[in-house]
């Protein structure tokens, strides 16, 4: 699959790095968040470019086939991958129609409740951190999401500074320039949620929206692990050098995130009813 590692070698290291129940929870809905907000940011994408049909969304479409293309052939039960495809086409429809402040409330609201619930059902894999230290931690994804309201109001949205163009551009400088610099990954994923979220408030350029949803789901995977000790994916990769090797399994797990989140979904809940019937 182009550069990165197989779908096997893709799935065993997800299952590797998520094993409880509750970090499961919390990636489903960072599954769905992904997903949708994928294709919000490629229909703004769209709308910006010619495009070689009437009302034609070449990225989109392209984005969508292609994907969609890479997932049925992995040997993933069928019903993993049908509902990774039913997905991904939900998403292609319908996640420009979604008023983005529902989308990023139900996102938040979701993620909690995921998180909450999963553990109150699972009482055989609750989360091992007393409460009084992992529920502030879990509201650290409402808590940024909130905060980036504290410095403007959504309602100016491109009202207060006229230059769009350079706030934009400023905000993806500032976060290539953090990007290179001594491990990046907390410093960048807290400041994308924020400053994106706050140039889109503050310029109304829609792409700096989605983009900050993208930081936000990093956010709620690394907060899975957080709260459940279990190391996170890309802090993994950078602890051991984020190499050639590093570099291919987390391109592998962005490609195939659909399936093998789905698919180690679908073993544990098997794993559960087996138990259940013993």
């Amino acid at each position: 699959m182009f550069a990165g590692e197989s779908y096997h070698v893709a799935l065993k290291h997800f299952k590797d790095g998520h094993v409880g129940a509750v970090n499961l929870a919390g990636h489903f809905v960072c599954l769905i968040f992904c997903i949708f907000g994928n294709f919000g940011l490629l229909e703004l994408l769209d709308q910006r470019i010619p495009q070689p049909l009437q009302n034609g969304r070449i990225l989109s479409t392209l984005s969508a086939i292609i994907w969609i293309g890479i997932l049925i052939p992995t040997k993933a039960p069928k019903v993993v991958t049908a509902s990774s495809v039913a997905m991904i086409c939900l998403a292609y429809w319908y996640a420009s129609l979604i008023p983005k402040v529902l989308f990023e409330q139900c996102a938040v609201g979701g993620f909690i409740i995921a998180i909450i619930g999963t553990n109150i059902l699972y009482k055989s894999e609750k989360i091992e951190l007393p409460f009084s230290e992992w529920v502030p931690k879990l509201l650290l994804a409402p808590g940024l999401y909130y905060a980036s309201h504290l410095f403007s109001l959504s309602s100016y949205a491109g009202s207060q500074i006229d230059n769009a163009s350079a706030i934009a551009i400023g905000t993806l400088c500032f976060l290539t320039v953090l990007s290179a610099t001594p491990n990046p990954i907390k410093k960048i994923v807290v400041a994308g949620v924020l400053l994106c979220r706050i140039a889109y408030i503050l310029s109304g350029v829609e792409e700096l929206f989605y983009l900050s949803c993208g930081f936000m789901s990093s956010l709620f995977q690394g907060i899975c692990h957080l709260i459940t000790n279990e190391e996170a994916t890309l802090i993994s990769h950078g602890n051991k050098g984020g190499g050639q090797h590093e570099l291919a399994l987390e391109y592998a797990h962005v490609v195939y995130f659909p399936n093998i989140a789905l698919e180690t979904i679908y073993d544990k809940f098997n794993q559960a009813s087996q138990s259940e019937h013993k």
